[in-house]
């Protein structure tokens, strides 16, 4: 699909700069590494490895560009193109809109709100603002407006993406869940209380009737059911209030730190949504190809063979396929990027408040904060990916010397604390061998 590309300016923030590595890795090899897995509960697993230098080039490199199911590593690429596309600082908007006509306080129609994909609205984690916050923002908004009695409904507006929001390859076993409920228009409580737009206007409606203003809490509606009911444009629609998002940057920390797939999906679509043709799937893949290939990152491999499968951005559909040195490669690109500060700060360590909270617990925190990376499970899959940083590494001087390294394995049939364990060995190995 060519897609109608308006983002070719950000790639003139990528430096252009030398990358000098500290001393090569000592006491490690393709060996040592080989026969940790080996000997290990994963043993007859499907195994990919990969470490790149902090110039670049592969230090080690085992099966390295066999293409495996990559489960939530598809975020580091899904938040890192964001970052590269909409900025550290873009913020997701959510309105409230009034439909009809104002006689004194009454509102003679429809009270919206209207979401654009933000997903971190009326959330419950620790960068969200809750819905008594959200839901006073908007009230005060009223009361500037001098309205009341909302005499009509209270619409959510789902509408901006248009496509469903889950995605069709998703496994019944995850779209049941809560993680599994994808993003939409208008996302409310991180979609955990059914349908999240008619959620949101309920929600609105009773905190209203609980604040001194009169309405109905039974005239609550999707936009799907007032499409039934009304016609669209045929009232007159002014904005009242915004409500904006934190930044991208915290928005993209949130998504790899508690490994968030609404967070994810919604940043994947606003690409497709903003830059291509559409908040579809297709579309919204075929923007992130286009950026990820104006970074030099090609779907091929050497052999002109299809290595890279890019279907969702959360990596919950086992149709994505990446490979070691794919994901090494992209992360070591992050790196020339003028957006690479909030990039690394947005991977967790071991040990931090995170889906990396019990990894690694019995090693000294100075030296479990040297590796920063992103992890991916599921049944049968296990992959961590990110970075090592030397000792001389500083957030606010010294980057240089940050190696990039990926460890995937897949069709694991053990126990997950015994792949973890493999695994465990494999990161210890690595420290170790750069102090």
């Amino acid at each position: 699909m060519k897609v109608n590309m308006k983002f070719k300016h950000i790639f003139l923030n990528i430096l252009l700069f030398c990358c000098f590595g500290y001393a090569q890795a000592q006491n490690i090899s393709t060996q040592n590494i080989k026969t940790a897995i080996e000997q290990s509960a994963v043993g007859n697993a499907a195994f990919s490895f990969c470490l790149l230098d902090a110039g670049g080039k592969q230090e080690i490199g085992i099966n390295s560009q066999m293409s495996l199911v990559p489960a939530s590593n598809m975020k580091i690429l899904t938040t890192g193109v964001a970052l590269l596309a909409l900025g550290p600082d873009f913020r997701f908007e959510t309105f409230l809109e009034a439909e009809g006509l104002q006689k004194d306080s009454n509102l003679l129609g429809n009270l919206i709100i209207r979401g654009e994909a933000d997903p971190s609205f009326c959330g419950k984690n620790k960068i969200s603002s809750g819905e008594d916050e959200v839901f006073a923002h908007f009230a005060n908004a009223l009361r500037k407006k001098g309205i009341s009695t909302i005499k009509g409904y209270i619409v959510g507006d789902e509408s901006y993406f248009e496509a469903p929001a889950q995605h069709p390859s998703w496994c019944l076993e995850d779209v049941v869940e809560d993680y599994g409920q994808g993003s939409y228009g208008l996302n409310f409580k991180e979609n955990k209380e059914g349908n999240p737009a008619k959620a949101a206007a309920l929600g609105f409606a009773k905190y209203l009737l609980a604040n001194g203003f009169d309405c109905d809490t039974t005239k609550v509606l999707s936009k799907s059911e007032y499409n039934e009911i009304f016609t669209e444009g045929s009232m007159q629609r002014d904005s009242l209030s915004c409500w904006r998002s934190p930044k991208l940057s915290a928005l993209a920390k949130q998504c790899n730190f508690e490994s968030n797939n609404i967070y994810a999906e919604a940043m994947l679509r606003s690409l497709g949504k903003i830059y291509g043709n559409g908040d579809d799937y297709e579309s919204s893949i075929a923007v992130m190809m286009e950026i990820l290939s104006d970074m030099n990152m090609a779907e091929k491999d050497a052999k002109g063979r299809k290595s890279v499968v890019i279907d969702d951005g959360s990596g919950l559909s086992r149709k994505n396929c990446l490979n070691a040195f794919y994901l090494c490669k992209f992360l070591h690109s992050m790196r020339s990027t003028g957006c690479f500060s909030e990039f690394l700060n947005s991977l967790p360590t071991p040990g931090s408040d995170s889906s990396l909270a019990s990894l690694l617990k019995d090693l000294p925190q100075e030296q479990r904060q040297r590796l920063v990376m992103k992890s991916g499970s599921m049944t049968g899959i296990l992959c961590y990916s990110g970075y090592i940083l030397p000792p001389s590494f500083t957030t606010e001087g010294n980057k240089e010397g940050i190696k990039s390294f990926s460890i995937m394995i897949n069709n694991h049939s053990c126990k997950a604390s015994e792949a973890r364990k493999a695994v465990e060995n494999v990161l210890t190995m690595l420290l170790n061998a750069h102090n």
